[in-house]
């Protein structure tokens, strides 16, 4: 039985991943595009009620989270119906030029997708495999899946508000670590730009249990506090 269970515990060592923050894709400009394989479909934590690709790049062997926008979304979700092991390509193709009724400009992008088995057929056998990733580029705390929400037709908003996901039972306040508190912070702001003073504090302490006081928060993060109760970088 011992021998059983070291072959096995040798096997668990050598496939153990790290969870990590899924790093953010960001289509800065028109033409900016990812290649690459799907790796998950997965709740948007901080909006429930939609959901977020993540892909790994066939360029930098990363994988990435796409940004929850609407026009995105139907394209991979609905007309491609994207699933985990298929081959995308997504491009961003900048605003619209002119207004949804509610005057705002939507995000345009454009998608391909080819199933894994297609993939097979085309490239007779051989698929593309992604290089290792740049582990320097992620942050190596567990942490939510991360998500960008850029203007969408519904919302216009620049940066969606993250809510935060308080779990039913509460977390026993962890020893302070003021180097994985200020990355997390950091990230968090990276993602939306402003947060809600109490959701980053929902965030900080109910979610991570890292146990600070707002104003704990705001030094470590490098942050502001407007007059609205936003909390964003100085």
């Amino acid at each position: 039985m011992s021998e059983i269970f070291e072959k096995l515990r040798q096997e668990l060592e050598n496939r153990k991943t790290t969870g990590q923050f899924a790093k953010k894709f960001k289509f800065s400009k028109a033409g900016d595009t990812i290649i690459g394989q799907v790796t998950g479909i997965v709740q948007n934590p901080f909006k429930p009620e939609s959901q977020q690709v993540e892909v790994r790049s066939l360029k930098d062997g990363v994988v990435y989270v796409l940004p929850s926008n609407v026009t995105l979304n139907r394209l991979l979700l609905e007309s491609h119906d994207v699933s985990v092991g298929d081959y995308i390509l997504a491009r961003y193709l900048g605003e619209s030029e002119t207004p949804t009724k509610k005057g705002f400009y939507a995000k345009l992008y454009e998608a391909a997708v080819i199933s894994k088995d297609d993939a097979k057929g085309l490239l007779g056998g051989d698929l593309p495999v992604a290089p290792p990733a740049v582990q320097a580029e992620k942050s190596k705390e567990p942490l939510l899946t991360a998500s960008s929400n850029g203007p969408t037709e519904e919302s216009g908003a620049k940066n969606s508000t993250p809510q935060a996901e308080v779990k039913d039972t509460p977390t026993q306040p962890k020893k302070k670590d003021p180097a994985k508190a200020a990355a997390f912070i950091k990230s968090v702001i990276d993602m939306y730009g402003k947060v809600p003073a109490d959701t980053m504090m929902s965030l900080a302490n109910d979610v991570q249990g890292f146990g600070l006081t707002l104003d704990e928060v705001v030094k470590l993060g490098g942050l502001t506090k407007s007059d609205s109760g936003e909390l964003s970088i100085q």
